[in-house]
């Protein structure tokens, strides 16, 4: 056994017993290549992105981050798997990001049959060389869902990155699940850079038990070597779970070096006691150490999505801001923020709902995001 891996015999003992957490069969998604390495300026490789373990598979959305003065992104293309049952593919996307180094893409399908079932490709990427040398890939902000809409994961680190000045310094990050309903069992990695870091502990959040159910962690599996965290927690009782958003874990870190190093979720599972996931609506500010330093209305997440989506707003002062979904006639169907706000970062749910509380219906709609003489448009798309 591997001499990191000290805890991840009692991890894996409990794993079997969670609802919904079941290794064998759990959705997920991986890329076929975690790094890639070039010779010359102008080289291009391409990377398979693959569905795993999926049933009546509808729809996905991943980000790919990598390093921008190694490579650029340069195109995706849709697999051949979502439709593989005769379903009509929806494409979104992709949004390339070459200066920050992320791209992400989304696939949605329509049809009256079910979705494939297994294992397959959902799409490939194509990385051109910007000049000689090996970049990282990593999946964030994966979701798969059914052909119902039923969400898989959703889940978030605060923060995403961590900065130690000497060896032996702590820092610990927050793990959270947004906008959930009947929450009843999660799942996630967290991959790290070694060198810089080593994960020292996990613990269970309030959040998962907050109904009065008891809650079961499993874990941590600790690979210090690797560079990866294993962590879980399930519960059982007749309450139902937490509604909204809330901490499910805190982790710790402790440097081995000065840096900084990226926290890159993998492995996400979110289950509610019935193994559905739902989600709810709230606007709240984000917590960050620093204020944005531009006016920008991030991509919505899930997008494509059924029944609620997450946006992101940055103000890097204060401002009267307005948010407002609009259909593809121009019609405004819902206001989402309209008035003062403070500097800040801010996310808010649309829960597919208009002005009136009904139900819209499924199509594409726009996200319009204002903040003074500022003015930036988002396309969504709703899934029936």
């Amino acid at each position: 056994m591997n001499k990191h891996m000290t805890t991840s015999a009692a991890f894996f003992l409990v794993l079997i017993f969670l609802p919904g957490l079941s290794r064998g069969s759990a959705p997920t998604v991986r890329i076929n290549s975690s790094q890639l390495s070039f010779n010359s300026m102008g080289e291009q490789a391409t990377v398979e992105i693959w569905a795993d373990n999926v049933v009546n598979f509808g729809a996905f959305q991943f980000d790919i981050v990598y390093n921008p003065a190694v490579v650029h992104a340069q195109s995706v293309t849709l697999g051949g798997f979502l439709s593989s049952t005769g379903r009509t593919p929806i494409p979104v996307g992709p949004e390339i990001d070459n200066g920050l180094g992320q791209l992400r893409f989304a696939a949605a399908t329509i049809g009256t049959n079910a979705g494939p079932d297994g294992l397959g490709i959902i799409a490939t990427v194509t990385f051109q060389a910007q000049a000689r040398g090996t970049t990282s890939l990593a999946l964030q902000n994966v979701q798969l869902s059914d052909v119902s809409g039923n969400i898989i994961v959703t889940v978030r680190i605060n923060p995403s990155q961590i900065s130690l000045s000497s060896a032996g310094e702590e820092s610990t990050v927050e793990i959270w699940a947004d906008n959930v309903a009947n929450l009843g069992a999660f799942q996630f990695d967290i991959i790290y850079n070694p060198a810089v870091v080593h994960a020292q502990s996990a613990i269970l959040g309030g959040f998962l038990s907050s109904t009065d159910r008891t809650a079961i962690p499993a874990g941590p599996a600790i690979d210090n070597g690797q560079g990866r965290i294993t962590y879980g927690a399930a519960t059982f009782g007749t309450n139902a779970g937490p509604d909204g958003s809330g901490i499910l874990a805190t982790v710790t870190f402790q440097a081995q070096a000065q840096g900084t190093v990226p926290l890159q979720l993998q492995k996400v599972q979110l289950t509610d006691i019935d193994g559905n996931i739902i989600v709810g609506v709230e606007e709240r500010k984000i917590s960050t150490s620093e204020l944005p330093t531009e006016f920008r209305l991030l991509p919505n997440y899930p997008n494509p999505f059924n029944p609620a989506t997450r946006l992101v707003y940055q103000l890097p002062k204060s401002d009267k801001v307005s948010l407002r979904i609009i259909n593809i006639l121009g019609q405004e169907i819902r206001t989402l923020v309209d008035g003062e706000r403070p500097a800040g970062s801010y996310e808010i749910i649309w829960d597919g709902r208009d002005n009136q509380g009904k139900r819209v219906a499924a199509g594409i709609y726009l996200a319009q995001f204002r903040a003074g003489s500022f003015v930036q448009t988002r396309k969504m798309l709703y899934l029936p």
